[in-house]
């Protein structure tokens, strides 16, 4: 039986591991879209103005985001006590200098 708990773990953890990096590879594009339809403007004024509304929407959108995968770690220890991992990690080796 699933407790109210871990109904929300499961929704915490499908945010932070699904839904937020699908919305962040969108926001991303948007912007890089801005950036392309600029380049590719050719001075055209119309295109230009199109091109920086697609630029000012994907860093809005980034920055939107951002705070939502924040708030949803930051929601997620309070009601539980730990936080979402934030970041993955890479696993390095750390070499000790001689």
């Amino acid at each position: 039986m699933l407790t109210i708990d871990a109904i929300l773990h499961n929704i915490a953890l499908l945010l932070n591991n699904i839904v937020i990096p699908l919305l962040m590879v969108t926001a991303t594009a948007v912007f890089m879209w801005g950036i392309v339809r600029y380049l590719t403007a050719g001075g055209n004024e119309d295109q230009i103005a199109e091109a920086r509304r697609f630029i000012v929407w994907g860093i809005v959108s980034l920055a939107v985001v951002t705070a939502v995968w924040g708030l949803v770690a930051l929601l997620f220890g309070f009601v539980f006590g730990s936080g979402l991992d934030p970041a993955p990690t890479i696993p390095i080796d750390i070499v000790q200098p001689i």
